[in-house]
């Protein structure tokens, strides 16, 4: 896919003949990337293990693809626990670096 062109255009008068003086100019475009893909995991299911009463540390990278442009809003995932999180003892983030889920333990019971 071709983010950016870059043309270069000429005018020229006397209907173009020759002996017409002319001018050049450059125009850029930028194609913006439209969010047409959806990201994806890259499995069904993931596991972790922890030691017992361990807190603030990351215990699972989940990585993703989505195939919308590198580092553009479209790409920048953001992760949500749906269940099984309601005492509070996970919390999910994206590392923006490589747009992965981070899963971390903040709470032991």
């Amino acid at each position: 896919v071709v983010d950016k062109y870059s043309l270069i255009m000429k005018v020229q008068d006397m209907d173009g003949q020759f002996f017409g003086l002319m001018s050049t100019a450059t125009c850029i475009i930028t194609v913006k990337d439209s969010n047409d893909n959806l990201p994806t995991f890259k499995q069904n299911a993931y596991e972790a293990s922890v030691e017992e009463n361990t807190v603030n540390v990351e215990i699972l990278r989940i990585p993703i693809e989505d195939k919308d442009l590198i580092n553009s809003a479209n790409w920048r995932a953001n992760f949500t626990i749906l269940k099984g999180n309601e005492n509070g003892h996970f919390k999910i983030s994206t590392d923006k670096a490589t747009n992965e889920g981070v899963l971390s333990v903040i709470k032991v019971q």
